[in-house]
């Protein structure tokens, strides 16, 4: 299942014309990211009422080294910290990012380049754990949608490549485990997109209900360029399979429809081949005797063979979003400050309650 990097990078083109805003945006930061890239509605529009230009902009900042980041980044922009993380210092900061929530520090609420902006810090390590394991799906989540690369060192960091690459092929593989046979390209780009939503107590409180279809149906011709090409790897292994797995599936790419075999022998090839920590996750949910790592296998093959393998796929999603989403919330609102958290919490509100609105219109 081939993912180049000109796909990954394909997506981006279209919001050239804010090259000079970025730029404007990183050199106002310490260097020695391996990747960064922004997200979400302040750069993708997501619904009719509310354009990109009006909405947060969000990035991601992968870092190397956290502390020695941080520490710059205080001397640079002291101003982003709250006051008790100014007090606390770059070594408590690199602490609190690494060893709570979901391993990523959030600055929020900087009015930068006529924009506000939201930055949050994570180590290339632990970003690569989460793409090709999904120890939590934060930001590996963010990252089944379309988002800009601002800047990348992937010919020193492989590594990194080679996560980005697993984690789509683990998003397409585990929507089809939840899919029917039949489906659309939507239906598929819908389901990917829930992922990791999926088990946020921010969906019931906090944000707009409609979010999941805004994102994609806002969004289709840039989910298409970048899913596209994993879904061509997936039907040309599935070309290369040896009966009784031959074809077991076929992309209609006039029609824009999908048909996938759901027999327990596909079921389990697919399942094998999920991120780690999803797997597990689905052996609790499954067998909750299951302990150790080696019962893995025989659980999976089981799990293959249920009836409703769909609904214990997204329990073991719901699973693992569900507890990272609370303690990274818990986390932001020491970092960030009561305050800017009320602040920040109250934008969201009105977001929700204006979808809510407009869809009852």
């Amino acid at each position: 299942m081939r993912v180049s990097l000109a796909h990954l990078q394909r997506i981006t083109n279209d919001v050239a014309t804010t090259s000079t805003l970025y730029k404007g945006i990183l050199q106002r930061f310490p260097g020695n990211m391996s990747f960064a890239f922004s997200y979400g509605s302040g750069i993708f529009p997501q619904n009719d009422y509310s354009p990109p230009s009006s909405n947060m902009l969000d990035f991601v900042f992968v870092v190397r080294d956290p502390f020695a980041w941080h520490k710059r980044n205080l001397e640079m922009n002291k101003q982003d910290y709250s006051g008790l993380m100014r007090f606390a210092g770059a070594k408590r900061i690199k602490n609190l990012m690494q060893n709570y929530g979901a391993f990523v520090y959030y600055n929020t609420g900087i009015p930068l380049g006529g924009r506000v902006i939201k930055y949050g810090v994570i180590s290339e390590d632990h970003l690569v754990q989460d793409l090709v394991k999904w120890d939590t799906l934060y930001i590996a989540g963010r990252l089944h949608k379309p988002v800009h690369i601002v800047q990348h060192d992937f010919e020193a960091s492989p590594k990194l490549l080679e996560g980005l690459k697993a984690n789509l092929i683990g998003a397409l593989l585990t929507s089809l485990l939840i899919l029917p046979e039949s489906f659309s390209e939507t239906e598929l780009f819908h389901t990917i997109a829930g992922l990791s939503y999926s088990g946020d107590f921010r969906m019931t409180l906090g944000e707009d209900r409609n979010k999941v279809s805004n994102i994609v149906n806002s969004n289709l011709e840039r989910f298409q360029q970048l899913y596209h090409p994993v879904l061509e790897g997936v039907c040309e292994t599935s070309r290369q399979m040896r009966a009784p797995l031959r074809s077991f599936i076929y992309w209609d790419k006039e029609k824009r429809t999908i048909d996938q075999d759901k027999s327990p022998q596909v079921q389990h090839l697919h399942l094998q081949k999920l991120p780690f920590h999803l797997q597990t996750s689905l052996c609790r949910v499954f067998d909750i005797e299951a302990r150790h790592v080696r019962d893995v296998e025989e659980i999976l093959k089981s799990a293959a063979r249920y009836p409703d393998l769909s609904d214990v796929i997204q329990q073991s999603v719901i699973n693992i979003v569900k507890n990272t989403n609370k303690s990274q919330s818990l986390k932001g609102i020491l970092s960030a400050g009561p305050w800017t958290s009320i602040k920040y919490s109250g934008n969201k509100l009105k977001k929700m309650f204006k979808s809510i609105f407009v869809t009852n219109r």
